[in-house]
């Protein structure tokens, strides 16, 4: 997202955005005042898990336009925009990609190392394994959460410990759920011969660590595609935009890097498509966000 807020800015000839990265969930609300006390027209803020206090701030600073991308979604605001995705249908979908790569290579479980049992995290893990299970019913999976609650992504050294058991334990794909201590995870996966997924970037296939597939859900993208409209006035505060595999497949979903999506992921976009999963996704959600 930061890469897209400054390509639009020098697109749209707008002044170098202020850019401030790695806010901590503790310390979010004191940094978006800060921002809003700048000489600044647009802020965009790149997750809810910083999001928490925006409602608030927003309304504080009503002069100055504010998006978020927003994931899973805040609760709808007059005083800014948003763009959210469908977790459970583009989990699924990368469920069913790395479902056949588990199939190409011979092996049967995949591990996936996390935060701190989030809710969000759960309906990733369950829609995740309904992908993984329709390729093949005696796939596994497991998660280890990792980090303090309640957005710690980033703790490398839990991180890893929980990487070494998941190898001892036979695992034969990694997911790393993860933010700072996603690349070093990636390439423990990697060295050991793992498959590999990253959790989110529609330009993994082209990173420097080559990773065998993504769960699409980049919020470059997201902004890159509603940015012309809100220089354009269309798409004002209190506009939500929800991304899912069903209605945005080029734009969000699992995919396998190196080839052209194969018949068996193409039928899974179907499938989500036609609304035949909206039950079992609507499940998922309510188990895995019960405990709230």
């Amino acid at each position: 997202m930061i890469a897209q807020a400054e390509e639009l800015s020098e697109l749209h000839g707008f002044g170098e955005p202020i850019i401030v990265d790695n806010i901590t969930f503790e310390e979010a609300a004191v940094e978006l005042d800060n921002l809003a006390n700048q000489p600044v027209d647009i802020i965009l803020v790149g997750a809810s898990g910083i999001g928490a206090s925006l409602g608030e701030i927003s309304e504080k600073y009503s002069d100055i336009y504010w998006y978020c991308n927003c994931g899973a979604g805040l609760p709808p605001s007059d005083f800014f925009s948003q763009t959210q995705y469908d977790n459970s249908d583009i989990a699924y979908t990368g469920g069913v990609a790395m479902g056949l790569l588990l199939q190409e290579r011979g092996g049967d479980s995949m591990a996936m190392i996390g935060c701190c049992d989030l809710g969000f995290e759960k309906e990733v893990f369950l829609a995740f394994e309904l992908g993984l299970k329709s390729v093949d019913p005696n796939f596994t999976m497991s998660y280890t959460p990792t980090g303090n609650f309640p957005f710690d992504f980033n703790n490398t050294a839990n991180a890893t410990i929980a990487f070494d058991a998941a190898v001892a334990a036979g695992a034969d794909a990694i997911n790393p759920y993860l933010g700072g201590a996603l690349e070093p995870i990636a390439r423990l996966g990697l060295d050991a011969g793992l498959i590999v997924t990253h959790p989110g970037s529609s330009t993994a296939c082209g990173d420097e660590i080559p990773y065998d597939m993504t769960q699409r859900n980049d919020g470059g993208d997201f902004i890159r595609i509603v940015f012309p409209d809100i220089v354009a006035g269309n798409f004002p505060e209190g506009t939500i935009r929800v991304f899912t595999a069903a209605t945005d497949p080029d734009v969000v979903g699992g995919e396998i890097c190196g080839r052209e999506r194969p018949p068996e992921l193409q039928a899974a976009y179907d499938l989500v498509a036609s609304g035949e999963l909206d039950d079992e996704f609507g499940a998922i959600k309510a188990q895995a966000y019960a405990s709230g």
